[in-house]
């Protein structure tokens, strides 16, 4: 009996260290909780570079076209197209390197037109951004935006409007994040008095990389900025300043 004992406490302790705490399906191990591969890093994205084409064509046309950029392969590219002269057609979004860019909601109202677009995985060289419109229209306008990609693998969320009374804050519509990533906000003014943009926030946080394409007389602008947050957001807004008050058409995407 005692034999038999003994034989079976040798072969249980046999398996304990790969069963056991620490070990390959224990807690601490690569499946367990705190596991390496299981839980892993994020690693936010930053922000590259921009472009702006002013809006001072008073005659309608269909595209624009912005001056050369070198992108680095792989990178986020944000493309948001405008257009002014009571525009109401949607908007597309290209390149010279014939990068895939998927579309964000058209907005049309209060004399513009807004819509952006987006590549997660941008071809890199020497590259040409053009934004054309489905009709011809005046004041057309584009910013460009880069990021480094980080930890982002797809689109998390996304809220459009337009701002029904001026003010001097565009404020976006409440939305919330699944995870970390990156968040971008851009707005077009819808007063052509001269003016310039200044930072707000999103979701509470003061909101960086502003890209401030102040407005001239007669001629509108566009500003964006954005955060990398490390955690998900919920029922947030993102908010960016304008020291004329105007109405303003917006635009919020997410990435995770």
């Amino acid at each position: 009996m005692r034999s038999i004992l003994v034989a079976f406490l040798s072969t249980a302790l046999t398996f304990l260290p790969s069963q056991g705490i620490g070990g390959k399906a224990g807690i601490g191990g690569k499946a367990g909780i705190g596991g390496g591969t299981a839980g892993g890093g994020f690693t936010a994205p930053t922000f590259v570079q921009s472009t702006y084409v002013a809006q001072t064509n008073a005659t309608s046309i269909t595209s624009i076209t912005s001056p050369a950029n070198t992108v680095t392969a792989g990178h986020i590219i944000y493309v948001f197209c405008t257009s002014g002269g009571g525009a109401t057609a949607t908007e597309t979004a290209s390149s010279s390197q014939l990068d895939s860019f998927q579309p964000l909601t058209f907005q049309s109202g209060g004399g513009n037109a807004a819509q952006a677009f987006y590549t997660l995985s941008a071809v890199g060289g020497s590259t040409t951004f053009t934004c054309t419109t489905a009709v011809g229209a005046p004041y057309d306008g584009m910013t460009i935006l880069e990021f480094t990609k980080g930890s982002v693998t797809a689109k998390d969320t996304e809220v459009e409007s337009i701002s029904g009374s001026s003010a001097t804050t565009y404020t976006s519509p409440s939305f919330s994040t699944s995870g970390p990533g990156l968040i971008i906000e851009c707005a077009i003014n819808q007063n052509s008095a001269s003016g310039t943009w200044t930072a707000g926030a999103i979701g509470g946080t003061t909101a960086g990389n502003l890209v401030a394409n102040s407005s001239t007389a007669g001629v509108g602008g566009q500003g964006c900025e954005s955060i990398m947050p490390s955690v998900s957001q919920a029922s947030i807004t993102a908010a960016i300043n304008y020291n004329q008050s105007t109405t303003y058409i917006g635009d919020v995407v997410a990435f995770k």
